[in-house]
């Protein structure tokens, strides 16, 4: 593997953050026109990221100690997110297609009614937040596996991270939307994960 700054990594990985709270913010928004301007959209998009992450946590989790190469395994999890999102309006238009065919008999039974958009959304959105939280996984077990300075790096990944999160979910909210829209702020978070793995696959080789 070729000598690089792990600080270019931990770099990647706070834009891993950014992007990923730019998509909570998105798919909240995109869920409201298909559900409703309710708190089902919010609970579903929060529900599927919390337990997307943690079932990915804990299936790359196993993957990420066998793999030899943790950055690898990152920049194909963040592939697969990316390419996940560009194709995110095709596939919540069939979401919507769905909802609206079952629609006219399940609003007979309120709670079987929000029970089916829940699953919808959580089948929705399952693949993306899988591969979101095995994204941490692979890099500690790359940091792990270097064996220097681990404790520093994982905090940095940590830390970076999380201030890429706010600053993904402010720009979502008070910039992307109003200046750019949702379906084309989709496009280029999309777009950015793409060359961010692509990045992330130069640094492991």
């Amino acid at each position: 593997m070729r000598r690089y700054s792990p600080s270019l990594v931990v770099l990647l990985f706070g834009l891993s953050g950014f992007l990923g709270l730019v998509y909570e913010v998105l798919w909240i928004r995109k869920l409201t026109l298909v559900f409703g301007a309710t708190t089902l959209a919010l609970a579903t998009v929060l529900a599927a990221f919390f337990g997307g992450m943690a079932v990915g946590s804990y299936v790359f989790g196993r993957i990420a100690s066998r793999v030899a190469n943790g950055i690898r395994l990152y920049a194909l999890l963040e592939v697969g997110v990316g390419a996940f999102a560009l194709a995110f309006p095709a596939l919540l238009e069939g979401v919507d297609r769905l909802e609206a065919a079952v629609f006219p008999v399940l609003s007979r039974h309120p709670a079987l009614l929000h029970g089916g958009r829940l699953l919808m959304g959580l089948a929705l959105l399952a693949a993306p937040t899988a591969l979101m939280g095995g994204t941490l996984l692979a890099l500690v077990r790359h940091f792990v596996r270097a064996g220097t300075g681990v404790g520093t790096r994982i905090g940095g990944l940590y830390a970076v991270n999380t201030l890429g999160g706010a600053l993904g979910a402010f720009t979502a909210g008070y910039v992307l939307i109003e200046r750019v829209g949702i379906d084309s702020s989709t496009f280029l978070a999309g777009t950015a994960n793409l060359l961010l793995g692509a990045a992330a696959w130069g640094l492991g080789g």
